[in-house]
């Protein structure tokens, strides 16, 4: 009796839960209410807007009746995403308990009992958000579509909605993305490739992973071998199949890879997946530039040089970091391409760090020559050593040891700050002295995003590709904004692209010279040994645009050494130039009031590696260079301008005089009738004047004079 009665409040209390269950459940989901037009999935919500708010075409749009849709797809995506479909009136209770038992006892949680009903609930009426109320609602309106439309009609609207990342969903799209198939040509094998994609698009896609969509196929054959609705005999033939996986996507081939990174940039801004995105009936205004874009991708693909290797070419509008295109045929993501960046990276890495803390100015004379830093001893292209070099000539003609010997004074963590203020991270194993020739990795968009912080005179902004979101009603989520970080001094970016604008006349980007605006450049080349290479790299920027073109190997292979960076890169850079000011040209750059134009006397640079200004009136060689107001050089003397010494007569001999520094070393040097130029006198001055007797001289003056403070310091580094 006593066992009845506890059975018996048992009992109510079960009931109890019950009433309270259902009564919780309709409170919850008293609004959910099944919208007839969000099942109409003929329909694309999603609409991407290029640079003149044209609409871009992302899809086919093709709407693909059940009785077009091969039955291996139907029987396969029955089968791994819900195997009792036609059982059940939209939820799966075995399913439920199932899954409800197996994440309790592996404490995981991670396995889902969702019905494709649910599924087409989720996709055309719900986000993503694992609510509980979001979880009731969608079963209730599982049971209500079940009421009104048959199981074929629900299979059918699921498979014309289902998401397939990259920007594809529906099944047609799918099919010709992948297979260039229509749904009814397709078999066994490839379906199971479709159905695999749905579990993981970003893990199992085709197009980005094909060993992982392979591996997920693997796993469904075993699903359906499993359940034994197929006979063995067809599962091996479809194991056997060669998968051959070809785009099909005519009308959108051109602008995929924009459009790919373009969604994925807003699937980051707005916190949701892609799927979500496509159908929630987003206007998603970007930058895109369908002329260049198309253009660039006709000259990539019609040339075997090119098309054969990975490669990405890109512009940038400077005002606003705004990626107007970007063709790749790479089945990534740019943010997932990761590839060393070659001499690429010296600009940031060593020379403006350097230029920041006073170490270099763009004529500071270093010796270019064999190496060996503690163990770490790089080579020159061919193991040229070049003497004393200035640090323009370094960048112009990309030599590697002016640039590890930089930054081993910069200091290696002074190098990784100024890289991460232009957006370029450094891993751990990368913070040494190979940084200075880059051997960290990067992608295109990364380091063009540096560059333009040079274009703009030290601001840096992350390049992105949409300018504005709009939800389903017109209000305005997303307006990107045109601003950006200090990343480094105005003046010190001037200075650089002063040095960068001679690259591309006469160094390693002499391919873009001719231009008749001014156009600053660098290249950059991984080389493979034995003359090949894995990269090849152009980047360039005028004061309108930065552009990036890179070459790649693909895994395991390399290129030969015509895809240096100074070679196909930097011509499609000036393909893109052409066809970006074939109508007008960019504005040049303008010196900031930081610096000063100086001359610079040539023969003391090049004798002694002396950087001496010269006055106007002096009539000696010069060169040009742009200083930093704050890091000028001194002045050049010799007797024409008799400034920082005298010289006078004492007999029949001259008498040079000058004030000094006690202690510190001087060189006279004597310039005769002739030309010559030799040294009269090395002294070190003891007092605060020096006096010298030339008794080489004679009563009529041919001669003249300059006179030069020695830098005591032991350095291959001379300012």
């Amino acid at each position: 009796m006593k066992i009845l009665k506890i059975i018996l409040i048992i009992i109510l209390i079960l009931v109890l839960i019950a009433v309270v269950g259902v009564i919780a459940c309709y409170v919850i989901t008293k609004d959910a209410k099944l919208d007839i037009d969000k099942l109409d999935v003929k329909q694309t919500n999603v609409t991407l807007l290029d640079s003149l708010g044209q609409e871009m075409i992302i899809k086919n749009n093709v709407f693909t009746p059940i009785s077009e849709i091969s039955e291996d797809i139907i029987s396969t995506f029955i089968a791994v995403e819900d195997k009792r479909f036609y059982k059940h009136n939209g939820i799966d209770v075995i399913r439920i308990l199932s899954a409800t038992a197996n994440n309790v006892l592996s404490w995981s949680f991670k396995e889902g009992a969702s019905t494709i009903t649910q599924q087409l609930i989720k996709n055309t009426h719900f986000s993503s958000d694992k609510t509980v109320t979001r979880k009731l609602s969608e079963i209730k309106l599982a049971l209500d579509i079940e009421k009104k439309y048959s199981k074929d009609e629900i299979i059918e609207m699921y498979l014309n909605v289902v998401y397939f990342g990259s920007g594809i969903y529906g099944i047609n799209d799918a099919c010709l993305a992948y297979f260039d198939k229509l749904p009814s040509e397709i078999n066994l094998s490839e379906a199971c490739i479709l159905a695999g994609v749905v579990k993981n698009p970003s893990k199992n896609s085709p197009i980005t992973n094909i060993e992982g969509a392979k591996a997920r196929q693997s796993v469904i054959f075993n699903i359906l071998e499993n359940q034994g609705n197929i006979d063995k005999s067809t599962l091996n033939k479809a194991r056997l199949y060669n998968i051959v996986i070809k785009n099909g996507l005519k009308e959108n081939t051109f602008s995929h890879s924009y459009i790919k990174n373009a969604l994925a940039e807003c699937s980051e801004i707005l916190d949701m997946s892609e799927s979500e995105i496509v159908k929630n009936g987003y206007k998603i205004s970007t930058f895109f530039d369908a002329k260049t874009q198309k253009t660039m991708h006709e000259k990539a693909m019609n040339n075997p040089n090119i098309s054969e290797n990975y490669f990405t070419y890109s512009t940038i509008n400077n005002d606003g970091v705004g990626v107007s295109s970007y063709v790749s045929n790479v089945p990534l993501l740019d943010s997932q391409i990761k590839r060393q960046a070659g001499s690429t990276i010296k600009p940031f890495s060593t020379f403006l760090p350097a230029l920041s803390q006073k170490i270099i100015n763009p004529l500071t004379q270093i010796l270019d020559e064999k190496i060996d830093i503690n163990g770490y001893s790089p080579n020159n292209y061919n193991g040229v050593y070049h003497g004393y070099v200035s640090i323009a000539d370094s960048i112009i003609n990309s030599y590697n040891i002016p640039a590890v010997k930089i930054l081993e004074k910069v200091g290696i963590d002074n190098s990784v700050n100024y890289l991460n203020k232009v957006g370029l991270d450094v891993r751990d194993n990368e913070k040494n002295l190979s940084l200075a020739l880059g051997s960290n990795v990067v992608s295109p968009l990364a380091i063009a995003s540096s560059y333009t912080s040079l274009a703009n005179y030290g601001t840096y902004q992350k390049a992105h590709f949409i300018s504005s979101i709009l939800d389903s009603e017109g209000k305005v989520i997303y307006r990107s904004q045109s601003k950006g970080s200090e990343a480094y001094d105005s003046d010190d970016a001037f200075i650089m692209t002063d040095m960068l604008l001679e690259t591309s006349k006469n160094g390693t980007g002499r391919k873009l010279n001719g231009l008749d605006y001014d156009i600053a450049s660098k290249t950059g080349t991984v080389s493979a040994g034995k003359g090949t290479n894995t990269d090849g790299w152009c980047v360039a920027y005028t004061s309108s645009h930065t552009f990036i073109a890179w070459h790649g190997s693909r895994t395991d292979e390399v290129l030969d050494n015509t895809h240096s960076g100074s070679n196909y890169p930097t011509l499609m850079v000036r393909e893109m130039c052409e066809l970006l000011y074939s109508n007008s040209k960019p504005t040049d750059f303008e010196p900031t009031d930081g610096v000063t134009l100086c001359k610079i006397n040539k023969e003391e640079l090049s004798t002694n590696q002396n950087i001496y200004r010269q006055q106007d009136n002096c009539n000696e060689p010069y060169i040009l260079s742009y200083f930093n107001n704050d890091n000028l050089p001194e002045y050049y003397s010799n007797s024409e301008i008799s400034i920082p010494f005298t010289v006078t007569k004492q007999g029949i001999y001259n008498k040079i005089e000058f004030n000094c520094d006690n202690g510190a070393d001087y060189q006279v040097y004597k310039t005769d009738i002739f030309g010559n130029v030799n040294l009269l006198r090395t002294i070190t001055a003891n007092g605060n004047k020096v006096s010298i007797i030339d008794s080489n001289s004679i009563l009529f003056n041919f001669d003249s004079y300059h006179i030069m403070k020695v830098d005591k310091s032991d350095n291959d580094i001379v300012q």
